[in-house]
């Protein structure tokens, strides 16, 4: 805890050390009535220490302001106000742009350029401005004929303070410490010694050469130009600092005041070219970056999608060496459950001799659990040719009225021992769809078997044939438990099972419904299914034939 309040109060007379000592700087170069400059670092220094740093650090900001205001000689209460107004300033600023700008310090992206100078060069500082030139006002420090021009000399000051100073500091605080190669270095220092030397011609003027101070003004630009493209925003920031500096200077000491021309006047018009260069050149830097990012993405997801890709094959060849194995798996199994079947089919019709009680019982559990194996065997089987794509459709004109009354019959034993009825009335109206009828008879088998398996004794099946133009529609209704609605969307997938009262009497693959809609959807037709939990289900399945 107390390291903490070490490191804070260091941190708050840091910032009080910087804004006192640029703001004496900038108030000696021929401030309007003597408080308004137009050259302010401590506003970016401010805005720049309390983004980093946070809101907490105010009063390093305020106690610099108050005491340098106070010391140049403001009375207490228009030092105060002014303190105020200058604490208000990076405060609003911070706020807009966290809050409005969701900000970032690095200024890589052209829209962190746009919002540092609508909402804090040009907004904020509009506030420090009018508390400080209102407080000198009315305390009578400045007329009210010179409020506009002291207004906008602070506003401007506070601006480049902004534009200029912040950036510098944010960029930099976000850089990753590396370390650069002699080439680098070298390089750097090059274009640093000749944007000095040629904004000290163009800003100090060179009598040798003829050159009067700010006639090349714009010398500088392609310098900046290729600083902000090589070195990027850290580049651009940092060059425009020091430009920005070497042209105050050069101003301020090539002066010569006249009845026209006043240095005030003077620096007005080379903070405004700052300014603008500052915003320019960290748009142009943001834009590299933004370019740069956005190729990095594209590779990075070329490179992805290409990654994916292959594991995409990869799985498919996978998954289809999985269903051949599985289908050469299921033949293998199939041959010997068939040959157990037959020799058990024939003890128990008497080929090997008469069998007793006890012998006759055991092999008919014998040969039930075998038909449940050739079941599984057959329904992976059906799966396996679905998934590799080897079962073909022989397709015919098909009554369904009697294919469901086929299904029907064919369960009819079943669904009495379990107590239950079926209501189904055949119709006379044309319902004859073109398809193959043994795998369509299957998957309706699969779902009436399934109906009365997962109702209890005594419930009741409903079978209803429909026609909608070229659609016809074949719907089981049960009342038996329904399906909660997070797992009706395991119904049709693959080895699935709902967990209800009856799953552990219900045997059952996971398997039936699967391969019915795979069926269903082979004939470019659908299964829906409505269900409510202990209201029962209702599976509807929906075949189109245009030909009928």
């Amino acid at each position: 805890m107390k390291d903490k309040r070490v490191g804070y109060l260091l941190r708050v007379i840091l910032i009080f050390i910087a804004y006192f000592a640029t703001a004496r700087i900038g108030l000696t170069l021929n401030a309007v009535n003597g408080f308004a400059t137009l050259v302010w670092a401590p506003s970016g220094i401010a805005l720049a220490a309390l983004l980093i740093f946070g809101y907490r650090y105010w009063p390093g900001v305020f106690l610099a302001a108050f005491l340098i205001n106070f010391v140049t000689g403001a009375s207490l209460f228009v030092a105060l106000a002014i303190g105020v107004g200058n604490t208000l300033e990076p405060l609003l600023g911070v706020y807009l742009l966290k809050q409005i700008g969701q900000f970032r310090r690095q200024l890589e992206r052209v829209s962190d350029v746009i919002s540092l100078l609508v909402l804090a060069a040009l907004l904020s500082t509009a506030v420090s401005a009018m508390v400080g030139v209102s407080s000198l006002w009315l305390s009578g420090t400045v007329s009210a004929a010179a409020f506009a021009s002291t207004w906008l000399a602070w506003w401007v000051g506070d601006m480049l303070g902004v534009l200029v100073a912040a950036p510098f500091i944010l960029v930099w605080s976000t850089k990753k410490r590396t370390k650069l190669r002699p080439k680098q270095i070298a390089e750097a220092v090059i274009y640093a010694t000749v944007l000095v030397g040629v904004s000290v011609i163009a800003f100090r003027g060179s009598q040798p050469l003829g050159i009067k101070p700010f006639t090349l003004a714009y010398v500088i630009f392609p310098i900046l130009i290729w600083i902000a493209l090589r070195f990027g925003q850290a580049g651009s920031v940092t060059a425009t600092l020091g430009a920005s500096l070497v042209a105050i200077w050069g101003t301020v000491v090539s002066f010569h005041p006249s009845a026209t021309n006043t240095l005030s006047h003077r620096l007005l018009l080379l903070q405004s070219f700052i300014g603008i260069s500052a915003v320019t050149f960290m748009t142009m830097a943001a834009v590299v970056a933004e370019r740069e990012r956005n190729q990095r993405q594209q590779i990075e997801m070329a490179q992805r999608t290409a990654s994916l890709t292959q594991q995409r094959s990869r799985l498919l060849v996978l998954n289809q060496a999985k269903d051949e194995f599985i289908s050469l798996a299921s033949h293998q199994l199939r041959t010997p459950a068939t040959s157990v079947k037959q020799y058990i089919g024939m003890l128990l019709e008497g080929y090997a001799g008469r069998l007793t009680k006890s012998q006759r019982k055991m092999l008919e559990v014998a040969y039930d659990s075998n038909e449940r194996q050739l079941g599984v065997i057959d329904s992976i089987l059906r799966v396996a040719q679905i998934d590799t794509g080897k079962i073909a459709l022989k397709k015919e004109p098909v009554d369904l009225t009697k294919l469901v009354t086929e299904v029907l019959e064919g369960r009819a034993s079943t669904i009495a021992s379990r107590n239950q009825q079926v209501e189904f009335f055949p119709s006379n109206r044309n319902f004859v769809a073109t398809i193959d009828k043994d795998k369509i008879k299957a998957a309706l088998d699969n779902i009436i078997d399934n109906a009365s398996k997962y109702s209890p004794p005594g419930k009741k099946l409903e079978v209803t044939l429909k026609r909608n133009k070229d659609t016809i529609a074949i719907s089981v209704k049960d009342d038996g438990v329904g399906i909660v609605k997070k797992d009706a969307g395991k119904l049709f997938k693959k080895f699935s099972r709902i967990d209800n009262p009856l799953s552990v009497a219900a045997n059952g693959t996971g398997l039936g419904l699967y391969w019915a809609k795979k069926v269903v959807d082979l004939h470019q037709g659908s299964i829906s299914v409505k269900t409510t939990p202990n209201r029962g289900s209702t599976f509807t399945v929906k075949l189109t034939d245009p030909k009928v």
